[in-house]
């Protein structure tokens, strides 16, 4: 059997909040509530700006010193690797595992499973003198544990962990086995016997099936990432294995199940495979937060045709040249675009099926050395990979299931350590975004795309990074020219100079709206003394303060949380006008109700089910409320009882309205006074077409109220 048969991926969101089950014990070992009360950062599911690095989570280490079990060889090993303390997963499942009790542990993805598992189990088989010669069969070795893995590279890192807690080289044995590479080599190496086997599961059935193992003095089966088993349809395989072993097994085996979820089939195996009193670990139970607490999560909203010059620039600016960055695609496809863009100016490679097990290997081999700064990976890389340092997950799009989500944004902020992971998505997407955010108890903070000033000062600074990799020793040969370039330009201007070109700044910027990404747009914000109801008033501040022409160009508004405020764009070629008008009519104005200016960030902004539906027609559509919507079904406008036809004298755009949206209904308001109004009596039944729903081609604006016909195509 093939380790390497497709995958069955199922779609589902695990019930975190659902009470365990009364054959599930909770006992001194339930550490849950215990370590929720002792951390004491702040919990940053709301998000932070750009520029805001998490507080790490202090949690309750424990001192080796309150573990006699753990030896000073090892310790002294650990603190090679920088471990000093017991993560909160080691502290609670130790005894548990050192003492031969069954077991189930869940803890967030990151915490440190693969060594809560190992330390104990190489511990206690020291102790026992399971490695010692006199322990071997005819100097054969006799397999002592056997852990199974859903995917080779954390078969990989289990078996890493495993030698790394070896007192000296040839004190056990470990012996990796999976699909895509000889057979017969692994064949050979179990004969000779091994104390510890790790592998996936189609490859230990391949070797169960020709007779390569011996499981007559096995004492430990552990499942790691069991959750992601089911997922990737290893049940069958799995459930075949245990029984396998029950079967051979001289006496009792210890069974231990590791995995950051705890769906249904996990229990059910609990049923059929442990004791009754085993111990269930729960330390995610009364987390509302089921990420880790050091991730900052972030979303920005991209059109797909905006995507990949955006991701460019959130490598550079969130990433850096340094950093070591993942990127999730949902295909193969999508990986190798990536792979291949021009706008991406980092070192790229990637992770996926279609790539040889051998190169696989020296791929993650070569990103866990920083040989090459962003790694892009279908879910083959997502799961149970233990990369030291990764600083950024970019995932392409939301999953369709929330635990996909944890295990992704889990490849970062591993072991205390603070990460960031960003999500793109459309307007289609929202709905994903708000089951993750629901489901996984976090909130995804919205920021818009790097602005110019933001991918000029992260240039700059990676540059000034690079400086310290120049040798002082040619810093002389530079000088003659320095001095002459200082002399013709000024100190401030050279170094400015030199600066823009090693960062390849080199042409005028272009402006970029911070909704979209989109170049030669520039986003606005209008912010108000008082909440409003609906966009119609800001329109009509609009129309007011600037000509038509700006106004049709005006698109993509959204409302603020508050309903204080509103951001769209504008095309970078009026941007400068719309400043001067303000201006002056602040000048001429001794009080103003509102504010005008360039938008520095994303504000919260209002969430609508539906969407916005007609958009804004140059002033003369409307704004889609509660019907309406892109794809909503019923186009236009959803305002309940009519809309603002205009307040300018000669504004033809009649009124908008209608409570169903779609059609302008008879409520639309003409006016409030102008000699041309059109639509002063009612909106008419062809106000109100709008809305990539509403009619179909994806316009916006739709038909004016009762107004002449003023549609524009809907550049989203």
């Amino acid at each position: 059997m093939s380790d390497t048969h497709k995958s069955r991926k199922r779609s589902r969101f695990s019930d975190a909040k659902k009470s365990s089950p009364k054959y599930l014990e909770e006992d001194k070992y339930d550490t849950g509530k215990k370590r929720d009360a002792k951390r004491t950062s702040k919990d940053n599911s709301e998000g932070s700006a750009m520029d805001e690095t998490p507080v790490a989570v202090v949690t309750n280490e424990t001192n080796f010193g309150d573990f006699p079990e753990i030896g000073a060889t090892t310790i002294k090993n650990l603190n090679a690797r920088g471990i000093t303390k017991l993560f909160p997963v080691q502290e609670a499942t130790f005894r548990a595992i050192y003492e031969g009790n069954d077991m189930i542990a869940r803890d967030l993805t990151g915490s440190g499973k693969t060594l809560a598992f190992s330390l104990p189990l190489v511990e206690k088989f020291r102790k026992m003198g399971y490695y010692e010669p006199e322990n071997r069969v005819g100097g054969r070795r006799k397999l002592l544990s056997i852990i199974l893995a859903p995917t080779r590279e954390l078969a990989l890192q289990v078996s890493k962990e495993l030698k790394a807690l070896k007192s000296y080289d040839s004190e056990y044995k470990v012996i990796t086995v999976y699909g895509g590479v000889s057979i017969d080599d692994q064949t050979r190496e179990l004969r000779s016997g091994v104390e510890f086997f790790v592998g996936t599961t189609g490859r230990v059935l391949d070797h169960i099936k020709r007779g390569n193992i011996d499981f007559r003095d096995i004492k430990t089966i552990c499942l790691d990432e069991a959750d992601q088993m089911l997922n990737m349809g290893f049940k069958e395989d799995v459930e075949e294995i245990m029984r396998s072993i029950q079967q051979d097994a001289k006496e009792k085996t210890q069974f231990l199940l590791f995995s950051a979820t705890v769906p249904s089939w996990v229990k059910e195996v609990s049923r059929k495979f442990l004791t009754q009193d085993y111990k269930f670990i729960d330390l995610v139970k009364d987390l509302k937060n089921k990420t880790s607490k050091t991730v900052q999560h972030l979303a920005i909203n991209c059109p797909f045709f905006n995507r990949t010059a955006t991701l460019a620039d959130i490598l550079l600016c969130y990433g850096g040249l340094h950093g070591k960055t993942i990127v999730f695609a949902q295909t193969k496809n999508d990986a190798n675009s990536v792979l291949l863009a021009d706008k991406v100016k980092l070192d790229v490679e990637v992770l996926h099926g279609d790539i040889a097990q051998n190169q696989r290997e020296v791929t993650l081999q070569r990103f866990r050395d920083g040989k090459f700064n962003v790694l892009v990976a279908t879910d083959v890389a997502s799961r149970g990979l233990d990369i030291p340092n990764v600083d950024l997950v970019i995932q392409l799009e939301p999953p369709k299931d929330v635990e996909t989500y944890i295990h992704r944004s889990g490849r970062t902020a591993r072991a205390g350590t603070s990460g960031t992971c960003i999500t793109f998505f459309n307007r289609k997407q929202q709905g994903l975004i708000n089951i993750i955010e629901s489901k996984a108890g976090i909130k995804l903070k919205k920021i818009g795309a790097p602005q110019p000033t933001d991918i000029i000062k992260a240039s700059a600074n990676e540059a000034i990074k690079g400086f310290e990799k120049v040798d002082d020793s040619v810093t002389h040969l530079f000088e003659e020219t320095a001095q002459k370039l200082i002399e013709e330009k000024g100190a401030m201007k050279a170094v400015s100079l030199a600066l823009a070109y090693i960062s390849g700044t080199t042409e005028k910027l272009k402006k970029r709206s911070l909704l979209t990404g989109q170049e030669n747009f520039v986003t606005y914000t209008v912010q108000t003394t008082m909440e409003f109801k609906g966009v119609s008033y800001v329109w009509s501040i609009l129309r007011r303060l600037l000509p038509q022409d700006i106004v049709d160009g005006i698109r993509g508004m959204r409302i603020y949380n508050d309903k204080k405020g509103v951001v769209f764009d504008v095309p970078e070629e009026h941007a400068d006008r719309v400043d001067d008008l303000y201006n002056n009519e602040k000048e001429s104005r001794r009080m103003m109700s509102y504010s005008l200016e360039v938008a520095k960030e994303l504000p919260e902004l209002f969430e609508q089910d539906g969407g916005f539906g007609g958009g804004f027609g140059g002033g003369r559509g409307g704004f889609g409320g509660r019907s309406g919507g892109f794809g909503g079904g019923r186009g236009g406008f959803g305002g309940r009882s009519g809309g603002f036809g205009g307040d300018r004298r000669g504004d033809r755009s009649g009124g908008y309205g209608g409570s169903s949206g779609g059609y302008g209904g008879n409520r639309g308001y003409g006016g409030n006074g102008g000699d041309y109004n059109a639509g002063s009596g009612y909106g008419k039944s062809s106000g109100g077409y709008g809305g990539s729903g509403g009619y179909s081609g994806g316009r916006s604006g739709g038909y004016s109220g009762g107004g002449r016909d003023s549609y524009r195509k809907d550049r989203y």
